[in-house]
């Protein structure tokens, strides 16, 4: 059965083409071109699109409207958004898990692909780095783009092999008011200690708090983890900002038991029958979002399917260039701040 946003989505391409066939038959006035412009284009269909079924003067889309149109066009039944497209007022905040994020794994071509999954967000947590070559490398992709980055790396974390974590963060749009900082696990419960930093981003002030929790040979040990992490989420708000987010990679689903805790203050964004590992087996990466003091969040989420949009779903392909795991994201507002 065709979904009916796919529905939606053939009959916007049959729009457009109606449409560029229209200014490509040289008659004067242009057929199709609405706004008279002198051009055929996606104004046009927006025009038609935001006045369909209306009588009188035709509604002049504004920026809202085509913010709108284009989610619209974009969210899955599942009610997670394919892109992160962000209004005035909105900033995006992703994390993301690069498979062996390292200098020596990855040619420019693949950062290039990498540099792809980062550009459309404003700030990005990422797990499995191993150096800060790699991290100038990409910063400078971007930058040859016209995307201007900076990034917060930390130290190395880990015991028999070590990580780092990073932040990425647009500076136009995101301020790091606050260096990174690990979690004091003096017990050494964890085998790679959560990584923090605060932002400010607009009037919204916050603290990331990111994790690549252990994977292990047994549920238990990844549990282990799991009901820490309100410990966590309490030393972060002890350090003054009530506007904690707890995003990485879990390798556990949200609904998991050893969760409970952490779902007494906080809720995750991605839930039910959502994937964000490639092979659809797994919904281990998320963003945790404080109940009591995230009235920023705008609802709006989402995961990347990179693999699926740009390697046609060769899963191999995918994760050798780019990673097994997809990104997630939500949209957060700027406008405000609940603190």
């Amino acid at each position: 059965m065709v979904s009916f946003w796919r529905v939606i989505r053939r009959c916007t391409v049959a729009a457009i083409v109606v449409l560029w066939i229209a200014s490509t038959a040289g008659s004067q006035p242009i057929p199709g071109d609405v706004d008279g412009d002198g051009t055929v284009g996606f104004p046009d269909f927006l025009i038609l699109a935001t006045n369909f079924g209306k009588s009188g003067d035709p509604h002049q889309p504004t920026v809202v409207d085509t913010i709108f149109v284009v989610d619209t066009l974009d969210v899955y039944p599942s009610g997670d958004y394919a892109h992160p497209t962000t209004g005035p007022g909105e900033i995006s905040i992703a994390s993301f898990n690069i498979r062996i994020y390292s200098t020596g794994s990855r040619d420019d071509a693949e950062l290039g692909l990498i540099a792809d999954r980062l550009e459309q967000f404003d700030l990005i947590a990422i797990q499995e780095l191993r150096d800060q070559d790699v991290v100038d490398r990409t910063i400078a992709i971007l930058a040859a783009r016209g995307h201007a980055y900076a990034a917060i790396v930390s130290d190395e974390v880990g015991r028999s092999s070590t990580e780092r974590y990073a932040f990425f963060y647009r500076p136009d749009e995101v301020e790091a008011i606050e260096s990174g900082a690990f979690y004091d696990d003096p017990g050494d419960l964890f085998i790679r200690e959560p990584y923090h930093a605060r932002f400010r981003a607009g009037l919204f002030d916050f603290r990331l708090v990111t994790i690549h929790a252990v994977f292990g040979s047994t549920k238990a040990e990844r549990r282990a983890e799991a009901e820490q992490l309100d410990e966590v989420y309490q030393a972060a708000l002890a350090l003054g900002e009530p506007d904690v987010i707890v995003l990485g990679d879990f390798n556990l689903e949200p609904e998991d038991e050893a969760f409970a805790v952490l779902r007494t203050t906080c809720f995750p964004v991605v839930t039910g029958d959502l994937r964000t590992t490639i092979t659809e087996a797994s919904l281990f990466d998320n963003v945790w979002i404080p109940t009591a003091a995230g009235t920023e969040y705008a609802g709006r989420f989402g995961i990347d399917r990179f693999d699926q949009r740009v390697f046609g779903n060769d899963d191999d392909a995918a994760s050798l260039a780019v990673s097994d795991h997809r990104p997630v994201w939500a949209i957060f507002s700027t406008l405000e701040d609940d603190d």
